[in-house]
């Protein structure tokens, strides 16, 4: 009788657990114009550890899904700009639209962006297999991504952002040496 009642209890509070779940959803902007930032990521920890991450959408927008009630950090990466972290109660379904200043250019120095990899995203046929390319790209600070053969002008904000950064980190002449690499080593 006693592993039956012990089953039965663990049942009745995996349901009401599972039954109070949440969500937090919001928006990233640009505190300067208010445009919706997409490209950049999310991350939510707790107790020093991430819990959940996600990329924000074309329309600024991020969502946080099955969460349990608890205190959380809300963390913004996206590049030129800043964010403080935020903490969070969350007790319910939660929005949290965010706008970030965008950094000045005494706040970028080539040491900040030494260890970083930056995702460069392109259209059309790709020359090169993306993990080749991905090789040498890595002592450029950059990975390229294929968007397939529709352009979106969209991604062209993003993209600059990402050059004026590769610029600050290996110099005004990176691209002529990275492609000068890829076609001593891939041709």
């Amino acid at each position: 009788m006693k592993p039956f009642i012990l089953s039965l209890f663990l049942i009745v509070v995996s349901i009401v657990n599972a039954q109070q779940t949440i969500s937090l959803n919001g928006r990233i902007s640009d505190c300067s114009d208010q445009k919706s930032l997409f490209l950049g990521s999310v991350s939510l920890w707790q107790n020093d550890s991430i819990r959940a991450k996600t990329l924000i959408d074309e329309n600024g927008a991020y969502y946080f899904a099955n969460l349990q009630p608890g205190i959380y950090v809300l963390d913004v990466d996206y590049l030129f700009f800043s964010y403080e972290k935020q903490e969070l109660e969350l007790n319910h379904d939660t929005l949290v639209n965010t706008c970030l200043e965008k950094f000045d250019g005494k706040q970028l120095s080539k040491s900040n962006l030494s260890n970083q990899l930056l995702t460069m995203y392109y259209f059309g046929l790709p020359m090169y297999d993306d993990e080749e390319l991905n090789l040498i790209g890595q002592k450029y600070g950059v990975r390229f991504i294929s968007l397939g053969c529709e352009i979106d002008d969209n991604y062209s904000k993003y993209i600059e952002l990402v050059e004026e950064l590769l610029v600050l980190r290996n110099g005004t002449n990176w691209k002529q040496a990275f492609w000068k690499e890829v076609e001593s080593k891939l041709k």
